[in-house]
């Protein structure tokens, strides 16, 4: 029997569900092997939601795609033996003044003196260790924790939950933020995982699973213990192409529960009972590949693509099975190629049930003769990283393109917007860079200002300025960095932060930027009638 559960523990996006897993789930039963997903994020949000339904605490952890670095810290105090006190000590008296500061904007004095935070704490773990504790007593031989930068701390909780009531069970960790990099440190850092499998972990699971259970040969991509004490590296593993992976399954996953950028009412044109809405991946990488600040430019350094053909394969198997019409394109970069993108677009137009969906784009590469096929193969939203739209930032972010151009592509989508039903576009801008200046800043605000109508309700989110590990900007800025995580994390415990702050050199310069930057926020998030806000944005982000 080789049946296993995939588990994503709090605290992550409850935007969508865990699209990966879906295709790994497919790909493992094509191998024999037999796999469950569970979502303990959106369970978490429903049971707290029911046990403390008069709580603004729990609307304010699992937000629809915003990450809860509170929630995060929350999580470490349960396996601190100070519990939380000790976090708020430790944060209290960080030697990094800029760190200290990004966890009290965090909300870290809470730990301290909110006693609803406190109550949300107790019945979080609570819920999570009996509903880990029924998982693990099930008949299964193995459990797959999905890790993200958010939810490290939860999935190390329930790695100990797991362990504690079945020592005989196979823990193996993995997820789209765990890489060759990490993976050693994991280990370490959790003495209840067996393995680590960084992703993507197709064969490498697949080898794991349907082996025998005791085999200690080393698998090609997994990460293990040598009995020893020490950990052995089984090298690189081959990954299957990623035109020949079987469609996501998403039996048994509730689609419903979650609450999607993409809003399924306002792209039908009106109000629908089904709100589902299905992620598809069918690219890997970008073709751009450079930004500085993007793990994948590491992680996923070659592009590779689905063909047109079997894109539209999986959304015609994708209707036939769930029933819903409306999709998430969640490629970096869905217009990689210009050919590949408009042929999806014809293809879907002609499906025999109209589909919606929205998708991630690369601005530069944007056109009206693109758009136009996409939109009537049922295009709806689109999102662009825009990053900036000041010269000196996006070349300092080496984002490959300059201001006019980001804003010739802002005008190309408004004015495709105002001619085409039920469309619409949003972007994100980085903000406090290391090398950011106030001037940058100060043009920043005076093109907002020149044309308002491309920022207004446009505007998701005001992102904040982090180093992932591995990015060309860690190369760069890695010296002068302080890993967030670092105040949180219980004494002894060698994990990886994941992301990472830099000192701000010039304080009173700073300040002056952000007050800026807080205006510039104001300023976008000027309600107006044709406008459609996400949830969950903010200049923290």
């Amino acid at each position: 029997m080789n049946a296993g559960v995939f588990i994503c523990a709090p605290f992550h996006s409850t935007a969508n569900p865990p699209v990966g897993l879906a295709y790994l789930r497919s790909f493992l039963r094509s191998a024999g092997v037999e796999a469950a997903i569970r979502d303990l994020n959106i369970e978490a949000k429903e049971a707290m939601t029911g046990r403390l339904p008069e709580s603004p605490v729990v609307a304010e952890m699992f937000q629809q795609a915003r990450r809860v670095y509170l929630g995060e810290a929350m999580c470490w105090s349960w396996l601190d033996q100070g519990g939380s006190p000790a976090v708020w000590q430790r944060i209290d008296t960080s030697a990094h003044t800029h760190l200290r500061d990004f966890w009290i904007q965090a909300g870290g004095r809470r730990f301290l003196d909110d006693p609803q935070l406190a109550a949300f704490s107790t019945e979080l773990q609570s819920w999570l260790a009996a509903t880990v504790a029924g998982i693990a007593n099930a008949d299964i031989r193995w459990i797959g924790l999905s890790m993200t930068v958010g939810n490290l701390a939860a999935s190390f909780y329930v790695a100990g939950v797991l362990r504690s009531q079945r020592p005989d069970l196979l823990i193996v960790a993995g997820g789209p933020h765990v890489s060759r990099r990490n993976a050693a440190g994991i280990l370490q850092a959790c003495p209840a995982i067996d393995a680590v499998v960084p992703a993507p972990a197709y064969w490498p699971l697949a080898t794991l699973f349907g082996g025998r259970p005791g085999d200690d040969a080393l698998i090609p991509g997994v990460f293990s213990r040598d009995g020893c004490g020490g950990i052995t590296d089984g090298g690189p593993a081959r990954q299957p192409a990623i035109e020949d992976l079987p469609f996501a399954d998403w039996s048994g996953v509730d689609l419903g529960r979650y609450a999607p950028a993409f809003d399924v009412s306002t792209a039908w044109g009106h109000r629908v009972s089904d709100r589902r809405t299905i992620p598809l991946q069918t690219s890997r990488g970008c073709s751009y590949s450079r930004c500085e600040f993007c793990h994948n430019v590491v992680d996923y350094p070659r592009l590779t693509m689905q063909s047109p053909e079997r894109v539209a394969a999986e959304v015609g198997h994708q209707l036939r099975t769930l029933g819903a019409a409306s999709f998430f394109f969640t490629d970096d970069e869905f217009n990689s190629s210009r050919r590949r993108v408009r042929r999806i677009g014809q293809l879907l137009a002609v499906t025999d049930t109209p589909v919606r969906f929205m998708a991630w784009m690369r601005i530069d590469k944007l056109d009206t003769e693109m758009l136009e096929d996409l939109y009537r193969g049922g295009c709806r939203e689109i999102f662009f990283g825009v990053e900036a739209v000041d010269d000196r930032l996006l070349d300092l972010m080496a984002k490959g393109y300059g201001a006019d151009t980001a804003l010739e592509g802002l005008r190309m989508a408004a004015s495709f917007e105002a001619a085409h039903p039920e469309f619409r576009f949003h972007f994100n801008l980085i903000i406090d860079h290391p090398l950011e200046q106030l001037a940058s800043v100060e043009q920043t605000l005076r093109v907002v200002c020149a044309e308002p109508e491309l920022f207004i309700g446009r505007v998701a989110a005001l992102c904040r300025y982090h180093l992932y590990e591995g990015t060309p900007a860690f190369a760069r800025f890695g010296a002068d960095a302080v890993g967030c995580l670092e105040p949180v994390v219980p004494p002894g415990t060698p994990v990886d932060s994941f992301r990472y702050l830099t000192p701000a050199l010039d304080g009173a310069a700073r300040d002056e930027r952000m007050r800026l930057w807080s205006v510039i926020e104001e300023i976008t998030t000027i309600s107006r009638p044709s406008a459609r806000r996400p949830q969950g944005v903010g200049i923290y982000d």
